[in-house]
């Protein structure tokens, strides 16, 4: 049971946080004092908190790698129906398992199987905020830091179940019940996700225009909009109509204003606000009220109502950025160009992958031409490092590309990924090529016997009935050094064990005379195609074969 939690809540190893509760019982928020301290995290660590032994755990998720396995949004207002969230959440399909937290609000926590970039954890979970229209009740969100800082140690979040047996850090059930660590268990094994890549593109509605003879496709809404319909059954509720109706027009002003430019000019904004409140709006608008708010927008400059309580609660502020007719459309224009000449990244399936792109540069004149941008991993998603390469082959992108923040960066180079191109690679590829090539290097410059006493002479020993090779330690370590590849024991012994599955051997030979020697060996599956033994042993090996047939 510890193992399992232990394994799910991973973050970094080094320093914890502490909550130890005051002694008074007064309604809300539970008081107390955190700290955080630095010392490794033990098991009875963990122990001590499912049993209920104060001080609380807390756990910072960002590890050395700036890697996450969790993430978490913390919602910490007492005014909110937590029941009709967690049936939102459902309703949405979202990944999340909600707990209660120690204050009796929520924690909404989202699992991964494997550690992925803390980054992508905090882009996914400001995406579903938005969705589920909490954006603006929200105390703050896990990872509260996507890069791990050396000598810091971010921010901590309070583990659930403490004292998992009478606590009320719980997680609940579809039904609201309180789950118990059993059951959480199970709920982990359903909900958990192997990686991110479904909820990294920007999900955007669109729709299909022509433009200049060429068909394009344009965002048909907000994010706001989007996620409101998603949370309400395709609907703008009564209480919201005349919020969102301001939205839509203004939008559909922003997106479709100039119809000279478009060949299908039945689709006036009037007439798409139109459909959109007869469609998307519960009840609809009265339409002297459509008219007046096309009327209104076409006559005069106003800004979106972003700031509005009910359109707040939707906002995916990132998402707008990039889109060309949101709140920053000059800025997103310079994306769309942007991508349009960094073109598709594409993926070289070798260990480490290698990233690639055609990127159009300047040749003769005002010709483009395409060239061929390497990256490794930390290139790609360091902005500096990326811009750097990009400037090395001479291509210059779109200021809006070199003034992003980190952030926005970030989530720019998500949503390509997200689409990536996978190209397999060939073994050769794989670095653990190198070593397995190196080794077999060393068996054809070695004798290899089918007596077991050779070991004591330097030889390997190859046991033909369970195919295992057997070679002596310091014999490799020799070799390596000779080839100028030296690898200290505890590297190589790794090496043998992970990428050639082998097992030390601490047994005894006997020689010759049949007197027991002391002869650690280690040893490894091997088939005799991949390497040459001894006359003795290939006649001994033909003839078995022989009797064998």
């Amino acid at each position: 049971m510890i193992d399992k939690f232990i394994k799910i809540f991973e973050g970094y190893n080094w320093a914890r946080g502490l909550f130890t509760k005051d002694k008074s019982n007064l309604p809300g928020k539970v008081e107390g004092v955190s700290t955080v301290k630095r010392e490794e995290i033990t098991q009875a660590m963990w122990e001590n908190h499912l049993n209920g032994l104060e001080p609380s755990l807390g756990i910072m998720p960002v590890t050395e790698k700036s890697e996450c396995k969790w993430g978490c949004i913390d919602v910490d207002k007492f005014d909110l129906d937590y029941e009709e969230i967690l049936k939102k959440i459902r309703k949405l399909s979202l990944p999340l398992i909600m707990v209660r937290s120690k204050s009796g609000c929520a924690h909404l926590f989202l699992f991964l199987r494997k550690f992925v970039p803390a980054e992508e954890v905090l882009f996914v979970l400001k995406k579903f905020a938005a969705q589920l229209g909490i954006a603006d009740k929200l105390d703050r969100i896990y990872p509260m830091q996507t890069e791990f800082v050396k000598g810091g140690t971010g921010s901590w979040l309070n583990m659930p179940y403490f004292n998992h047996e009478e606590g009320t850090r719980y997680a609940y059930k579809d039904n609201f019940d309180a789950a118990s660590l059993d059951e959480f268990f199970e709920m982990y094994e359903h909900y958990a996700q192997d990686d991110l890549k479904q909820y990294l593109t920007d999900e955007q509605e669109t729709e299909e225009k022509v433009v200049k003879n060429k068909k394009v496709r344009k965002p048909a809404y907000m994010p706001c909009m989007s996620n409101c319909m998603k949370d309400n059954n395709g609907k703008i509720p009564n209480g919201m109509r005349n919020e969102f109706g301001f939205q839509a027009a203004w939008f559909f002003k922003k997106a479709h204003g100039d119809i000279s430019k478009f060949e299908d000019t039945l689709r006036t904004p009037h007439s798409l606000l139109s459909d959109f409140n007869t469609k998307n709006i519960s009840p609809p608008l009265a339409e002297k009220v459509v008219t007046k708010l096309t009327e209104q927008l076409t006559n005069n400059e106003y800004n979106p109502k972003c700031k509005v309580k009910c359109i707040k609660k939707y906002c995916d502020v990132s998402l707008c950025k990039r889109n060309p007719f949101g709140i920053d459309p000059e800025f997103a224009k310079e994306l769309y160009a942007a991508e349009d000449i960094l073109g598709m990244i594409y993926e070289y399936g070798s260990v480490p992958p290698k990233f690639y792109m055609y990127v159009k540069v300047n040749s003769k004149g005002d010709k483009l031409k395409d060239v061929r941008v390497e990256f490794k991993g930390s290139e790609l998603k360091v902005k500096k490092d990326f811009l750097t390469k990009l400037h090395n082959f001479g291509h210059f992108p779109p200021k809006a590309l070199e003034l992003m923040n980190p952030t926005d960066f970030s989530d720019f180079i998500d949503a390509r990924l997200a689409i990536r191109t996978y190209e397999e690679a060939s073994e050769e590829a794989h670095h653990d090529f190198d070593f397995v090539s190196l080794v077999r290097d060393f068996l054809e410059k070695t004798t290899v016997s089918l007596d077991k006493w050779d070991l004591l002479e330097g030889s390997c020993y190859y046991d033909q009935k369970k195919k295992l090779m057997h070679l002596r330690l310091d014999r490799l370590q020799k070799y390596l050094q000779a080839k100028r590849q030296p690898m200290k024991t505890p590297e190589l012994t790794f090496k043998l064990t992970k990428i050639l599955k082998g097992k030390k051997n601490n047994g005894k030979v006997k020689n010759k005379l049949g007197q027991e020697k002391s002869c650690p060996t280690w040893t490894y599956p091997e088939s005799p195609e991949n390497f040459t033994l001894t006359i003795e042993g290939k006649e001994e090996l033909e003839k078995l074969e022989n009797e064998k047939n």
